[in-house]
């Protein structure tokens, strides 16, 4: 029994120990931080000094890209095609800024979260039950199958905007594979050293980039996935009361119901605890996700734009359609785990009724009136703390990229 007990406990903090060695990678974590990632050791100083190095390298390199491509935009007067495509991608280059600026300036209220993910959660014997453990377990292992996916994802886009191309044109695809800084040579040479150094450099922004957008977006949807599951785990608790009060013997529920209210007053500890938990993942994650939702919107209807400029058959437009579709996918991911928070939270008011309270005495029954009150008003993540993100939140993404984009095909025609 203890085995497994050990075992649920690495399966609960699997999914943070990932995203935390992923954000160490894209120098978001310092190593040797807590954060149960096992990190730290001897070396200290010469290592820390290492990784600042890379970290401010990191950051030049991709501060650097914004900065070229207004450059561009001055001095070649492209037009309203090219337009797109560089604005386009250089929205996501400065929404991987903002995140990583955001992660470093709350980086104390960042570190509370992982401790209280990593804390004994919930904490009281009442409620650690097996269905408990095992419930939170699932959730830790959901929480990795969704780093790994998210960061593949991440991968997956810059393969498909600057690998892919030089693999293409390699096995004789033609100068018009190397689409990606044409913005930056308009009469297009590739055969030229100064567009294989540009497209080099763009290679490697690339790559940064899809390290701190996976990173840190999976980081935010461990947390989620975290909230969601303890959710879940008071849910089981409350409905395993319920069943109890009902099924036994005469003593088995009279010894229950003398245990009632106590473990009815650890479950109002543990949905505060939640609540307090995902207020905090709030005030960390709402300016990061107001951009996300902007840089979204703004995406998804340049890159539409594009895919219409670009002749049908040319090795770009699949790019284009590839790129838009992965940003929507990476948007939806969002909105849906931001909604199952929202769901859960809302599942505490049937499980509260369904937690035996007709059963038990007058004082069990006040506690759960003042759950129920608590409870009536459901969790979730607001962006800008005012718009509530949920599924319905994509939508309206979706609509808003679609009145941008025949905005734009009015210009353009």
């Amino acid at each position: 029994m203890r085995e497994l007990e050990e075992e649920w406990e690495r399966q609960r903090l699997r999914g943070l120990r990932l995203v935390v060695r992923a954000l160490q990678l894209m120098g978001a974590w310092p190593p040797g931080a807590d954060a149960g990632a096992g990190g730290g050791g001897g070396g200290g100083g010469v290592r820390r000094r290492l990784y600042r190095a890379y970290v401010a390298a990191a950051t030049a390199l991709m501060a650097s890209y914004p900065a070229c491509a207004l450059c561009v935009l001055a001095g070649t007067r492209a037009d309203i095609q090219v337009t797109a495509v560089l604005v386009g991608v250089t929205s996501s280059y400065v929404g991987a800024i903002f995140k990583m600026f955001t992660l470093c300036y709350k980086r104390s209220q960042v570190s509370g979260l992982v401790r209280a993910v990593q804390r004994e959660f919930p904490r009281s014997p009442l409620l650690a039950g097996r269905a408990q453990r095992a419930v939170a377990a699932s959730a830790g292992q959901h929480g990795a199958r969704l780093t790994a996916l998210f960061v593949a994802l991440c991968c997956f886009s810059v393969f498909n905007w600057s690998l892919g191309p030089i693999a293409l044109h390699l096995l004789g695809g033609g100068g018009g594979a190397l689409a990606l800084c044409l913005p930056w040579f308009p009469d297009h040479q590739p055969a030229g050293a100064a567009f294989r150094l540009v497209y080099g450099y763009q290679v490697a922004t690339l790559v940064l980039v899809a390290l701190w957008v996976g990173a840190l977006d999976a980081f935010l949807l461990v947390l989620l996935v975290y909230a969601a599951g303890q959710l879940r785990v008071l849910n089981c608790t409350l409905l395993q009361m319920g069943a109890r009060s009902d099924d036994g013997t005469e003593g088995q529920r009279e010894k229950f119901a003398s245990n009632a209210s106590a473990m009815l007053r650890e479950c109002a500890k543990h949905h505060l605890e939640v609540c307090r938990f995902v207020q905090d993942v709030e005030q960390v994650a709402a300016p990061a996700l107001t951009l996300q939702l902007l840089v979204s919107t703004f995406l998804l209807c340049m890159s539409a734009f594009t895919a219409t400029q670009i002749p049908v058959g040319s090795p770009l437009l699949a790019r284009v359609v590839v790129y838009m579709l992965t940003g929507a996918s990476e948007l939806l991911i969002f909105c849906k785990y931001c909604d199952d928070v929202i769901s859960e939270s809302e599942r505490v008011q049937q499980a509260l009724y369904g937690s035996g309270w007709s059963a038990q005495g007058g004082a069990f029954s006040r506690g759960v009136l003042i759950m129920l009150a608590r409870a009536q008003r459901p969790l979730c993540l607001r962006a800008a703390h005012v718009h509530p993100v949920s599924l319905q939140t994509f939508t309206k993404v979706l609509n808003a990229s679609y009145t941008v984009f025949t905005l734009m095909r009015q210009i353009k025609d």
